[in-house]
């Protein structure tokens, strides 16, 4: 062969090492047939059926000798108080069973006696069978021999998906066109990941396009989380250090208006599919919802004016009514996503503050007589309600609605349970009083952020004594964790050490998935979940709705 002809070989042999290069380095997306999309679209189909579900669980080699009498179940539905909570609990053969209704497909998870998350996603009718190792593995499936719907999903590690967690909390180092450039390269990486996997584990559709979904709303709660740790910051640097040190103060508030009002932010956030329905079915990702909820963007000229004007809400003004019934928060949500509609994320914000707003309104009208208040938060929910026009949504409304009025039972008339036995153990200690409970965790940065920021305030209420008011802190720690802590920052308070089960159990009973969570007991035995936090509270009248 002559030479001159060998030089185009070479040239096309070179190339096609470069494609194979370039292929290998960037995973296209794998094809899907059409009977696998229209399964995938089948299911999305069902996710807003309404039915009861059944977990029966089997932790295989259970000796009840190991001292774990209980799981804990965590699942999102978004509307009523946002998660839900309960305590499975462990018979003397390793299995545990529970039962409940759902109002469309759900995903949770359930914890284990290592603190090891196991996330699942049920159906309306199913029956969702968990088996455990000792080893803290676990395996799902589904009674009637069904492909479970993440069953592909669950062979695979999301260790690779660790992001810099340091680009998500300010520094002076980089600015906000950084941290959503580092988003948009978490994306990409997010996506050969997840391409990777597909092809590796043979994910179905629908699997697809829930790791997918998933991946975009752990990278846009970052931000958002960004956003709210840059709008706090300069809050946090007086309450650190009050007047003394005020340049800096100024100085943050400055960079925190600017980051808040740029539009880089803007872009990305577009880009994230707000309408997909199956947002829906994620397992515990409502902090995505609660930070945009509280996030400027979605509440800006809004929530300043419902917060701060307490007799316009009160005197329901027509001037006030796009306030009172919500419109400024979804005209927020439809000028962000540049549409004509609220998004879905948007409505399930709503949907939130409609159960916040129903509850103040129960704080500020306490001096009017009961039919008068009620008559006034039943015209708000109604005219809040027309404003989501989604018939699916307007059910989960009314839960939320119906959840308000079941809240104000005392907890004494609840059915006998293991949460209920704990909490009067404690509370026969303080007859009487209002009892401020505090859950917290040495392992939860929040919990020891707020202990340690608020000391003076806390260590003032708790070493005085008042004829009606007691602050108390549970936590489960171990006895090496919680006696050096407990020393340095809670001398003089009212604290418990608690088992995990009771702790379980306690978590079961006020139905909170995440800490530091509060609760505030009256005399009479309500339990009041929307409570100040510490820095607001008084303890010379520490019941918010009291009459």
């Amino acid at each position: 062969m002559k030479k001159h002809l060998l030089i185009p070989i070479y040239i096309i042999l070179f190339s096609l090492l470069i494609g194979c290069i370039n292929q290998s380095s960037s995973t296209k997306a794998p094809k899907f047939s059409a009977a696998e999309l229209q399964q995938a679209e089948q299911i999305r189909n069902n996710l807003f059926t309404p039915g009861s579900v059944t977990i029966r669980g089997t932790i295989k080699g259970y000796n009840s000798k190991l001292g774990v009498k209980t799981y804990q179940l965590y699942y999102c539905n978004y509307f009523d108080d946002i998660h839900n909570s309960k305590t499975l609990d462990i018979d003397s053969l390793g299995h545990f069973e529970v039962s409940f209704d759902v109002p469309f497909t759900i995903g949770g998870c359930i914890i284990d006696s290592r603190d090891k998350w196991h996330n699942f996603i049920v159906q309306a009718g199913d029956t969702l069978l968990a088996e455990f190792s000792l080893l803290g593995n676990c395996t799902f499936s589904l009674s009637d021999g069904r492909p479970y719907l993440l069953e592909h999903i669950d062979q695979v590690s999301r260790s690779g998906l660790k992001f810099d967690n340091s680009m998500f909390r300010y520094d002076d180092s980089h600015n906000i066109t950084q941290v959503v450039e580092y988003a948009r390269q978490c994306k990409e990486q997010c996506r050969e990941i997840l391409n990777n996997n597909a092809r590796k584990y043979h994910y179905t559709a629908f699997e697809y396009q829930y790791e997918s979904l998933m991946d975009d709303m752990e990278l846009i709660t970052c931000l958002l989380s960004y956003r709210k740790q840059v709008r706090d910051m300069a809050g946090q640097h007086y309450l650190r250090f009050g007047a003394s040190d005020m340049d800096r103060y100024h100085q943050l508030d400055s960079i925190s208006k600017a980051y808040l009002t740029d539009t880089t932010f803007y872009s990305l956030m577009r880009e994230f599919p707000y309408n997909d329905t199956l947002m829906l079915a994620m397992p515990y990702k409502w902090d995505l919802f609660n930070r945009y909820k509280y996030d400027p963007v979605y509440y800006k000229d809004s929530i300043s004016r419902v917060w701060n004007n307490d007799r316009v809400i009160y005197a329901n003004t027509s001037c006030d009514a796009d306030i009172i019934n919500g419109a400024y928060y979804l005209a927020n949500d439809s000028r962000l996503f540049n549409s004509d509609e609220p998004s879905l994320m948007g409505k399930i914000c709503f949907i939130q503050w409609i159960g916040d707003i129903i509850e103040w309104y129960a704080s500020i009208l306490k001096d009017e007589p009961s039919t008068t208040a009620d008559e006034i938060i039943a015209r708000y929910f109604t005219s809040a309600r027309s404003q989501i026009k989604d018939k699916r949504l307007e059910s989960m409304a009314d839960a939320v609605y119906e959840q308000f009025n079941l809240s104000r039972v005392p907890y004494k008339e609840l059915p006998d349970c293991t949460g209920k036995r704990v909490l009067q153990t404690i509370l026969d200690k303080y007859p009487g009083k209002y009892v401020y409970l505090d859950f917290w965790s040495t392992t939860c940065g929040p919990c020891i952020s707020g202990i340690k920021n608020t000391f003076n305030n806390r260590h003032y209420i708790m070493t005085r004594k008042y004829d009606n008011f007691v602050m108390v802190f549970i936590t489960d720690d171990s006895q090496s964790r919680y006696e050096p802590f407990r020393k340095e920052w809670l001398e003089g308070a009212e604290s418990y050490r608690i088992s995990t089960d009771d702790y379980n159990a306690l978590s079961g009973l006020f139905n909170f998935t995440a800490i530091p969570h509060h609760e505030l007991i009256t005399p009479d035995g309500r339990a009041l979940t929307r409570v100040p936090e510490m820095l607001e509270v008084d303890p010379n009248n520490p019941d918010p709705n009291q009459k």
